[in-house]
């Protein structure tokens, strides 16, 4: 009985002592998140991670995806802080438009922000590849936020 005691204790112990995930962590997973969600097409899940009021500007830059542009691959290549609450997550697409057997390549700097207890998307750029990937290149207004719908 001792040692069942003793086994709970050391259980509980354990379990109090298991932190939760760090802001990093999170990132990591919810940019993850989304690279699987926008490969298999479930833009459904991406939209869940950009600030709602950025959500349409989003939408418009992304509007052919799924239509005249398959998505053939995305990987996550690493996230860097930036200022506080911030941070910058590099994506890497492989695509090609419907029309063509051309496979193309674009890679992507995604501004992500902390807060309300979890990360959102704010700003999506186009640094390198094929610029056509997005509708208009880029959807980061002047201050690196999406741009809104017009």
């Amino acid at each position: 009985m001792r040692s069942h005691a003793l086994l709970l204790g050391a259980v509980l112990t354990a379990v109090g002592c298991i932190s939760p995930p760090s802001a990093g962590e999170r990132l990591i997973a919810d940019a993850n998140q989304v690279v699987t969600a926008a490969r298999f097409g479930r833009m459904d899940l991406v939209l869940a991670c950009v600030k709602p009021e950025l959500r349409s500007g989003f939408m418009l830059s992304h509007a052919e995806w799924g239509g005249k542009i398959r998505i053939l691959d995305m990987e996550y290549n690493g996230a860097t802080p930036l200022e506080d609450k911030k941070a910058a997550v590099a994506v890497s697409v492989a695509w090609s438009r419907l029309d063509e057997t051309i496979v193309r390549t674009t890679s992507l700097k995604q501004t992500w922000e902390f807060g309300e207890e979890r990360w959102q998307m704010i700003g999506e750029e186009i640094v390198d590849g094929d610029p056509k990937l997005l509708s208009t290149g880029s959807t980061s207004s002047r201050d690196g936020e999406l741009a809104s719908a017009p």
